[in-house]
């Protein structure tokens, strides 16, 4: 018996793991590198939402996805009430988001991102 047999391929089963996740980041990252910045936490909570089976449905707007979603993560309805509130101004109200509108966005999304990915993984326990 041999632990070197055991523990070599969890290694690069581990290794692996962390080459598919930086690059599952990079894609991501990349992906909103297009967005513009106030848009982004909104189509963050979008993608992540869909991840966690809750994503908008065609015939939702923004703000009854918002209280949909709002529903699933009650700790973080303010947040995204944040997230939806800007992107509704930037997006159909043609206005431009203050400096501190835009922090309160990363704010928000920050905080959000941590509710939604606790969604995706029980999701994927399920």
């Amino acid at each position: 018996f041999s632990l070197a047999t055991y523990v070599r391929p969890a290694g690069y089963s581990l290794a692996g793991l962390l080459v598919l996740s930086l690059g599952a980041l990079l894609v991501w990252r990349l992906s909103l590198l297009f967005v513009s910045p106030s848009y982004r936490p909104y189509v963050g909570m979008l993608r992540l939402g869909r991840f966690a089976r809750r994503g908008l449905r065609p015939q939702q707007t923004p703000n009854e996805y918002a209280e949909t979603l709002s529903g699933d993560l009650p700790p973080y309805a303010q947040e995204i009430h944040t997230i939806t509130d800007g992107y509704v101004k930037t997006r159909y109200g043609g206005k431009s988001l203050t400096e501190q509108e835009e922090q309160g966005l990363r704010t928000a999304w920050a905080k959000l991102r941590l509710g939604l990915l606790g969604l995706v993984v029980k999701r994927k326990r399920v």
